[in-house]
């Protein structure tokens, strides 16, 4: 009889897991990231999920309420060019960049002096670290496969390491990562640039995956040590 209840009960925990895992994620993320504008944000609609539980009252209510993020992306600069950047004002409470699409977080800088980041220096930094895990990164993106693209969706990206040979290296990466998505209907552009430093990047992606298809990538991504100190050290670095 116990082996009855515990089974039921094993039955009962996997079809909850699957329904509440096969929930969609809807995602949102723009990033325009080209000459004098570099400004971006992700948006996710995700699901809470919320027991109640009563014993006086014999009951187990299980909620799913829907709840909406929305975050500004870090202002990152790909050359010391801030002085010569129209749109970057020297005011007395500090150095505030101007971000007419999203006045709510200029506001919120005001008062802040900047400190955005050089990202090609960081790139080069981490070159190696990157290219011992390229294998699992590609592993992650190809788990992706399922995703749901919504829409029309692009990435174009221009961009130069002042170093050739490692320009070269890194585009061939990125096109053998993003092969796979050409066939989901997401467009995907990078141009290797020559004998300079510079970063130019525009995003738009709106695409559903499943919480199933999060928890499979954060469990990869954990059970990596390399990758998750390559992720700490690139998040310090940008931060």
């Amino acid at each position: 009889m116990l082996i009855k209840l515990l089974l039921l009960f094993l039955i009962i925990f996997i079809a909850l897991f699957l329904i509440i895992f096969s929930e969609l994620v809807h995602i949102s993320v723009n990033i325009n990231f080209t000459e004098d504008i570099k400004n971006g944000y992700v948006e996710a609609k995700y699901y809470c999920i919320k027991i109640i539980k009563s014993f006086d009252e014999g009951y187990l209510k299980i909620n799913f309420d829907t709840r909406f993020f929305s975050k500004n992306l870090k202002t990152i600069y790909p050359d010391d060019d801030e002085k010569n950047n129209p749109d970057y004002i020297q005011e007395s409470t500090g150095d505030t960049y101007r971000n007419d699409d999203n006045e709510s977080y200029e506001n919120d800088n005001q008062d802040t002096p900047d400190n955005s980041t050089n990202v090609v220096p960081v790139i080069k930094k981490y070159y190696s670290e990157i290219w011992d895990v390229k294998e699992d990164l590609l592993d992650i993106l190809l788990s992706l496969r399922k995703i749901i693209f919504l829409g029309e969706n692009h990435i174009n990206l221009a961009f130069g390491l002042n170093d050739n040979n490692l320009t070269i290296k890194i585009s061939s990466f990125l096109w053998a990562i993003f092969a796979p998505f050409y066939a989901m209907g997401l467009r995907v552009v990078i141009t290797p640039l020559m004998d300079e430093t510079r970063l130019d990047l525009n995003v738009r992606l709106d695409f559903e995956l499943s919480l199933l298809m999060i928890l499979r990538i954060v469990f990869k991504v954990i059970a990596n040590v390399k990758l998750v100190k390559l992720i700490i050290n690139l998040y310090k670095e940008l931060n």
